[in-house]
């Protein structure tokens, strides 16, 4: 395969086709295909292998980079540049966060306002069902009786007075009458 073919081949096929010479594993020659025990000596004897060794640091040339104060003085105008903008920025975020739960209240107030109804009716229904069951058992059966009863009792004790108090002014009269004329009657 020519030079011009592996080219021709690398541009449709997007694969890089290098030369044979340049692809060389270590121990195999590509030209005879056997293996070759003299390349691998190479490879390992080559000076790549060799341990590099530490030199002394140079000194870095200076392309105008800026110190520390540079950046933080840089820094420090760059938000004094940026506060007001981004102060404008959050008054206009917050104002915009005031408005939009304004609008969520004012479409969520309806629905609370059913919520609060129905959570009032319920109570109210389920104090009604208490009230009624409590009134069914039998202690407050006996306490209503004996409310009755005592109501009676208080009635018959009005009318036993009333009675005694007619019988008083009757016996009074009696006497009265019989203070005045010095005989009784009969």
């Amino acid at each position: 395969m020519t030079e011009e073919e592996r080219l021709r081949l690398s541009r449709i096929s997007g694969m890089p086709f290098a030369p044979q010479d340049f692809i060389t594993p270590i121990g195999l020659d590509l030209k005879t295909g056997g293996r070759n025990i003299d390349l691998s000596k190479q490879y390992f004897e080559s000076p790549l292998l060799e341990p590099a060794q530490p030199s002394e640091p140079a000194e870095a040339p200076d392309y105008g980079t800026p110190t520390l104060d540079d950046i933080v003085e840089g820094n420090i105008k760059y938000q004094e540049k940026l506060n007001p903008i981004l102060a404008e920025r959050n008054r206009l975020a917050a104002d915009e966060a005031i408005r939009q739960s304004q609008r969520q209240a004012a479409a969520l107030f309806p629905y609370l306002d059913l919520a609060g109804e129905r959570g009032t009716e319920r109570a109210l229904s389920a104090s009604q069902r208490y009230r009624a069951f409590k009134e069914q058992l039998p202690s407050s059966v006996q306490a209503i009786m004996a409310s009755k009863q005592a109501q009676q009792e208080s009635a018959s004790n009005a009318f036993l007075k009333e009675a005694m108090a007619a019988a008083q002014q009757q016996a009074a009269a009696t006497g009265f009458a019989g203070l005045g004329t010095g005989r009784r009657f009969g």
